[in-house]
């Protein structure tokens, strides 16, 4: 109880007397007391994203895609192989078909979309291009190393061709997806 004072029993300093501007070098902010009030440096890649931006896009990408399509066609599969007419025989056929190719596929692709791009971002810190001299060079590489540690599993006759069809589908890719950028988009670069 309060006895005729009207002041409250917790009172706040007064913070209206801070200098702001002192804070901004502790959290690398540049000072605004200056002619210059803009940043001083923006991080920019000519390439786009980053390895691991470029790597997650990708592989959520292709991950997505595959599920979609494989379902897609999953759904059909289930629709002409149901054992019976009834409609819920025939749901649980769709939706079995529809989750296991859509997932097979999709896990497919989203695993070669992280191969092949982790191994386009190994390329591009080995900086493969300068040391050979061609810029073919990337997609070979990366597409060789996809194929063939994707297949590694079943023996080095399936490894070897699926590098040689990596690298050739990288490369037709790589190629096609810049002409497709520049050209007909009429974008400057691959990304």
């Amino acid at each position: 109880m309060m006895d005729g004072n009207n002041k409250s029993p917790l009172t706040l300093p007064d913070f209206g007397n801070i200098d702001v501007d002192k804070l901004r070098p502790a959290y690398g902010l540049p000072s605004t007391s200056g002619k210059h009030s803009g940043p001083e440096f923006i991080p920019y890649n000519t390439r786009g994203r980053d390895v691991f931006g470029r790597l997650s896009f990708n592989t959520g990408v292709f991950w997505v895609s595959g599920y979609t399509f494989g379902g897609c066609y999953g759904l059909v599969e289930g629709w002409k192989a149901a054992a019976s007419p009834h409609y819920l025989v025939r749901f649980n056929s769709v939706m079995n078909s529809f989750s296991r190719r859509g997932t097979n596929i999709g896990n497919a692709l989203g695993t070669i979309a992280f191969l092949h791009t982790a191994f386009v971002g190994l390329a591009d810190a080995i900086e493969i291009e300068r040391l050979t001299g061609q810029t073919v060079s990337t997609p070979i590489f990366a597409g060789f190393l996809t194929g063939g540690l994707y297949k590694s599993g079943r023996g080095p006759r399936a490894a070897a061709l699926a590098s040689v069809i990596g690298a050739s589908a990288s490369t037709v890719y790589w190629y096609t997806s810049s002409y497709v950028s520049n050209v007909l988009l009429g974008r400057k670069g691959r990304f």
